[in-house]
């Protein structure tokens, strides 16, 4: 660059003409335009050369069970592709780790040479200028379970509106559209858990009977959440339902079981089967309590973004893509919902599970490839 521009020493002295710097401008723009063209050229070359399969990198910036699930579901259905010699090598970078952590796992997979990356964003927007800059390398770029707000990208998701209008709408009709209500909300700013919330909060706020006490995020850890929810029930002890963002209602019921009530308010539940087992107990000191849970099994959107992922590697287009803005989603469906009809059958099924297991229920292949062509 120095041959083409004026020493750093003149530029400072203001002894630069005017057309040199036209030059030194042109200079660089031709530049940037080579160095694009080569990323372009050598991510074409790379997702071309199928030879002993890809390589995939996994990018997570948050652990819990939930989380640890999603990611042995990937690493089950790479070993899938490995044995076809579709995916040569899985590249997992998976930690507790804020914005700034998950933009340095992304550079790193992608000085790792990888094909193509599916990650669980921290933020649907943040992590844009590093996903952009893959992608004009030839990256393909898949988010799972929390969506991408990025063109080019796609969201392998579930539809949280869905979920959350489901069990809020449960709620409101088992207190006959009347009571006092709190939220737990998870992570503040994951795309999940805005989602959820804005439809939850439509849900109540055309029930002029539901009143929110309280809002407060559990951050999807069962001790957080019974923590917090222990420390709302103190100084709100009048509630009658507690709407939970997922993945902690076993926490906020145990929380609401030491404070030794004389009803216990209902809670929409989530899947863990130490939730599903309190629930069961709880039953037998309080026969009337209620809950009701939409199983966000880790498998489907997990392993699925990985298929989703492999297929587009290979050539293929998703054709079933709902567009919203920037985000583009393929859904998968809710692999079961539990409520005290099914409740004692879903347990006799998983015996041997520890509590932190969550309903795990994988698609097929050919369920998730329909989306592609």
């Amino acid at each position: 660059m120095n041959k083409i521009s004026c020493s750093l020493q003149s530029a400072l002295r203001n002894k630069c003409t005017h057309s040199r710097q036209r030059n030194v401008n042109r200079a660089n723009t031709l530049l940037s335009i080579l160095l694009l063209a080569t990323w372009t050229v050598l991510g074409s070359a790379r997702a071309a050369d199928k030879a002993g399969g890809f390589v995939i990198g996994v990018s997570n910036a948050f652990i819990n069970p939930h989380r640890v699930e999603q990611i042995a579901d990937i690493q089950a259905t790479a070993k899938e592709y490995q044995s076809k010699e579709a995916i040569k090598d899985l590249i997992i970078a998976s930690s507790n780790t804020d914005v700034q952590g998950q933009i340095a796992q992304i550079r790193n997979l992608m000085n790792k040479g990888v094909d193509g990356i599916v990650i669980n964003a921290a933020s649907p927007t943040a992590l844009n200028a590093v996903l952009k800059e893959a992608m004009d390398g030839g990256i393909k770029v898949i988010g799972w379970d929390n969506e991408l707000a990025l063109p080019g990208t796609y969201s392998v998701v579930y539809d949280q509106e869905d979920w959350a209008t489901e069990t809020a709408e449960w709620l409101v009709k088992s207190l006959n559209g009347k009571g006092n209500v709190v939220i737990v909300n998870g992570v503040a700013g994951a795309p999940v858990s805005e989602v959820r919330y804005a439809a939850v909060k439509t849900v109540f706020d055309r029930n002029p009977g539901i009143k929110v006490l309280n809002s407060v995020y559990g951050d999807w850890d069962v001790a957080k959440a019974q923590q917090v929810m222990a420390s709302v029930v103190a100084s709100q002890p009048n509630i009658d339902g507690v709407w939970v963002c997922g993945a902690m209602s076993e926490g906020v019921l145990r929380a609401l079981l030491a404070s030794n009530p004389a009803k216990l308010p209902f809670v929409v539940g989530d899947v863990s089967l130490g939730y599903l087992r309190l629930w069961k107990n709880t039953k037998q000191k309080y026969p009337n309590y209620r809950s009701f849970a939409i199983a966000d099994s880790p498998c489907p959107f997990a392993s699925g973004g990985l298929r989703v992922l492999v297929n587009i590697l290979q050539g293929k287009q998703p054709i079933k893509v709902s567009k919203h803005g920037d985000v583009s989603r393929i859904y998968v469906k809710f692999p079961v919902k539990v409520d005290d009809n099914n409740l004692d059958t879903v347990l006799a099924e998983n015996t041997k599970e520890p509590d932190t297991f969550y309903l795990d229920i994988c698609p097929d292949a050919q369920e998730i490839e329909a989306n592609l062509k």
